[in-house]
């Protein structure tokens, strides 16, 4: 091989690796972005659940969400998985970056842990209710005869029973996605972006949001017993997600 061929090869090289690591920063940046989308938006449903009327434990009917609907149409949404909505689709982009940087160090966890949350990602938006419910509560406002009331009472419960946010109905995506979090963590233990502190504080907040999950959503009678670790949990993947935001932005703009 020539010199002049060997010199073309070797800056075809070097400019294929350039074009990787600007890809990669680029997708870095995108993820801590998306890291403090997703803690804006996990303090903005704390915030709401602190609220006279954050919580739907007092909605006994459907047509007490067709009412909600009407009078106060974003806790209503809220209600039925708004905040959450956008949460899923930042965390998307989160564990996408998370992956490209946890792939070398523990490929199997991080794998495990992005296709999990894709998974409980498409089934969370696959079983949203909240904007048909909108329209049926529409619908019902505008109903001029009892037998219509009925049927859109019957067609709102059966959206509501796959619908309503930390339900039986919504369980396997919201669990799916609390597990996807703890394998995401455990990739972090064998890395070295991160300390095994940050890893810790991930998975124990994932656990803590997990036990919440099953027991609010099968457990009768237990939903206020049990709120105290679904705060702390929430609070330490606050914390996780702060954390990882500060490195994906740290290499977002590292020039090596």
């Amino acid at each position: 091989m020539t010199a002049t061929k060997a010199g073309s090869l070797r800056g075809t090289e070097i400019a294929t690796t350039q074009v990787s690591a600007d890809n990669y920063r680029a997708l870095y940046q995108i993820g801590w972005i998306a890291a403090i989308i997703s803690v804006l938006l996990g303090v903005l449903e704390i915030a709401l659940t602190m609220l006279p009327n954050g919580t739907s434990d007092n909605m006994s009917s459907i047509n007490d969400w067709f009412l909600l609907l009407q009078d106060d149409t974003f806790m209503g949404l809220r209600d039925l998985g708004l905040v959450n909505l956008g949460l899923v689709m930042a965390g998307v982009m989160l564990y996408l970056a998370l992956y490209l940087v946890l792939r070398r160090a523990n490929p199997s966890w991080a794998l495990v842990g992005l296709v999990m949350y894709l998974m409980g990602s498409a089934i969370f938006f696959a079983t949203n209710r909240a904007f048909p419910l909108l329209d049926l509560s529409n619908q019902y406002t505008l109903a001029s005869s009892a037998s219509q009331r009925a049927t859109l009472e019957a067609a709102g419960q059966a959206l509501l029973s796959v619908g309503q946010s930390h339900t039986p109905g919504t369980f396997l995506a919201f669990f799916i996605s609390g597990a996807a979090g703890i394998a995401m963590s455990i990739a972090m233990l064998s890395s070295a972006e991160f300390s095994k502190i940050v890893a810790w504080i991930g998975i124990v907040g994932s656990i803590g949001l997990v036990i919440y999950e099953i027991s609010n959503d099968f457990m009768i009678g237990v939903g206020g017993s049990v709120m105290g670790i679904a705060t702390v949990g929430g609070i330490l993947t606050l914390i996780w997600q702060v954390v990882v935001a500060w490195k994906l932005y740290k290499l977002s703009t590292s020039t090596a």
